[in-house]
């Protein structure tokens, strides 16, 4: 388990760092380590936490 800083995971996620704490700050997505100025994040638990908070898939929008 590799823990990344918030700049680290944005960079992976293509996004900015101040998106990744705002979503922290709003529990969007979970923290492992978090104190007032030292927070670290598991990729795996947030793209979970990330998929648990997608709306559901409209059928109406499959091209076939």
């Amino acid at each position: 388990m590799k823990l990344l800083t918030a700049a680290q995971l944005a960079e992976l996620l293509g996004m900015n760092t101040a998106v990744v704490l705002r979503w922290h700050r709003a529990g969007r997505i979970p923290a492992k380590i978090h104190t007032k100025r030292f927070i670290r994040f598991v990729y795996d638990d947030v793209i979970e936490a990330l998929h648990a908070t997608l709306p559901p898939a409209d059928p109406s929008f499959l091209v076939y």
